[in-house]
């Protein structure tokens, strides 16, 4: 099944967005969200993504995808933007 990527202002289960992405990449003119990089829960503040399944790297670390989760326990939700599968 393909997922979505995830970039910065993409959204997560818990309500808030991703902050931070690859400098260097972009996708729909956003950068693109790896392992590591931020987002902002109003549940739990601001967390890393912890799971990144997508197996492709990004400047040096895994791409996120849609349904990977962050440090809080959030599932990331991807937009209509490129997939992987």
């Amino acid at each position: 099944m393909d997922k979505s990527m995830i970039k910065v202002g993409d959204m997560h289960s818990h309500g808030g967005p991703v902050k931070s992405g690859s400098p260097g990449s972009l996708l729909d003119g956003k950068p693109i969200a790896r392992l590591g990089d931020l987002v902002d829960c109003p549940l739990h503040g601001v967390n890393e993504i912890v799971e990144a399944s997508s197996g492709m790297d990004v400047d040096g670390q895994p791409a996120a995808l849609h349904g990977d989760r962050t440090r809080c326990g959030a599932t990331l939700i991807g937009g209509d933007s490129a997939t992987v599968g």
